[in-house]
């Protein structure tokens, strides 16, 4: 699924207030919530081989790694009960999945262009 089928799916109304993204992530249980901060846990793991035996020239690339390897650190001990943590993994997740930047909204994964340039 690419960015915007999943922006689009995630935003379609479930009820008058409510989307699907809003009914993740206020459904999401702390278990669940375990399976994706151990998927990050790998993923920083991933990201730490990566930059110990290839070497990135992309400055860009580069320092886009070191962000996703920061905030997985940092959302480790995230809880759905602790608003703040949790309410930054699902802005990531959002970001990361939906397309979404600063300003507005990519229709391509900016996540696999940074990969596709290592």
């Amino acid at each position: 699924m690419g960015v915007k089928e999943f922006r689009d799916y995630f935003n379609t109304k479930i009820n008058e207030t409510q989307n699907r993204w809003f009914a993740f992530s206020n459904n999401i249980s702390n278990e669940s919530l375990s399976d994706i901060l151990l998927e990050f846990e790998a993923f920083q793991e991933a990201i730490t081989i990566l930059l110990i035996n290839i070497d990135i020239q992309n400055e860009n690339v580069f320092s886009f790694l070191h962000r996703l390897k920061t905030i997985s650190i940092t959302q480790k001990n995230a809880r759905v009960e602790d608003y703040n943590s949790f309410r930054f993994l699902r802005r990531l997740l959002w970001e990361m999945l939906a397309g979404f930047s600063q300003d507005d909204y990519r229709d391509f994964d900016y996540f696999e262009e940074m990969f596709r340039k290592i």
